[in-house]
């Protein structure tokens, strides 16, 4: 596959997703993310959020809202949620990832090595 025209292939590359029948399927280092993300930025990823962002593209197109005016919006809360985000502790992060992989995935062994992650680190003491 000729990757400079492939959008899915970085997050294939890094073991987000697989492909399968032409299907996105995501892996457990993508529940993940997934779910990281979700917690710290939750109006973001939320569906309606998407869904009114859609509705005013749409109005920018029709000329009926002005594009500056919404990229300031989005920009001013997306700057919120990254600034609350950088205030995060990487031992802080590394739990969460951890609690994470242990309420998702309670059978699973790749749990454990995030575990491992934490007592190699010398983190998992402290947190």
């Amino acid at each position: 596959m000729d990757k400079s025209f492939c959008h899915t292939c970085a997050i294939q590359d890094r073991k987000y997703v697989t492909v399968k029948s032409r299907v996105l399927h995501p892996e457990f280092r993508g529940r993940m993310v997934s779910a990281f993300l979700s917690h710290l930025f939750s109006e973001i990823v939320d569906y309606s959020f998407t869904a009114n962002m859609e509705t005013e593209l749409d109005n920018i197109s029709a000329g009926s809202t002005e594009w500056k005016g919404l990229l300031k919006d989005y920009w001013e809360r997306l700057s919120k949620y990254c600034g609350d985000a950088s205030q995060w502790d990487v031992r802080k992060v590394i739990f969460f990832v951890w609690f994470l992989g242990k309420y998702l995935y309670p059978c699973t062994q790749k749990v454990f090595h995030v575990k491992q992650l934490h007592l190699a680190c010398g983190y998992y003491s402290q947190v």
